[in-house]
Parts: C-alpha cells; structure tokens; sequence
C-alpha cells in the first residue's frame, strides 16, 4: 500500500458507501486501497434507517469497512453527503488495510438525537442482509 500524495485523503467507509452499496457512486473517481477495520474499542454503529453512523463507544466492537484515496472534489462530494460538520464530522483514526496500520479519515455521527438502534457487531452489511430476510426491505 502507498501513501497517498499530498492532494488525496484516505478515507475510511463503513456503511452505504462501501461497494455495491446505494452511495458508493460517490467514489467513483476514487481509488480503493482495500478492506479495512478499525479497532475495537473505538465506536458503536447506530442505524438510521438507510445508513449508518458511528459514535463514540469505548466497549464497542471492530468497524469492518473499506479503505479510499480521494481526491479534494471527492472530499467535497462526500462532506455535502455526510453533513460536515453538522450531521457528520470528519475524525482521523487509526486502520489497518492488508495487514498494515494506516491513519484515515471517517464519517463520525456528531450527536445521536434520535432513536437508535445498535448495529451487532458493527457490522453494516449483516445488519443489511438480516434486515432484508427478515422484512424484505434494506
């Protein structure tokens, strides 16, 4: 894995941004490192309906997701989609790509004011399949 030059961000995604998901159209123009994890320890996801968020949760479990190198037009695209900062803020953590511990920037639900439902295991894309076997509907 290569660092990223001076005009791209990694970006860590976790939810309808990952392949094959409704969002990931968003990162079209962006190049995929790989599958990547953040540590437990770290975040709990919430779902809210359609997607995801992360929040602050010392005894949560690993965040399966996908790693990115963006551009500052794709930055851009994916801030006006999250919200920054109002719904969403922009927080550096700590992943691992390929074995290999890099720092990336993820999507942090800025405070839950609503409802929540815990995603098990943090993990969108089993929560997406269950909620589908179960009612039909991602």
């Amino acid at each position: 894995m290569t660092k990223p030059d001076a005009s791209r961000k990694r970006v860590f995604v976790y939810g309808s941004l990952m392949t094959g998901l409704h969002n990931h159209h968003y990162l079209a123009e962006a190049r995929r490192s790989g599958e990547a994890t953040i540590a437990a320890g770290k975040f709990a996801m919430i779902s809210l309906g359609a997607f995801p968020g992360l929040i602050l949760d010392p005894q949560g479990a690993t965040v399966p997701g996908e790693l990115y190198d963006v551009d500052g037009d794709t930055l851009a695209e994916l801030d006006r989609l999250e919200g920054h900062p109002r719904c969403y803020r922009r927080r550096l953590v700590y992943v691992t790509c390929e074995g290999n511990p890099v720092t990336a920037l993820v999507y942090v639900l800025n405070s839950p004011r609503f409802q929540e439902t815990l995603v098990p295991d943090n993990d969108w894309r089993a929560f997406q399949a269950a909620r589908q076997a179960t009612y039909g509907q991602a």
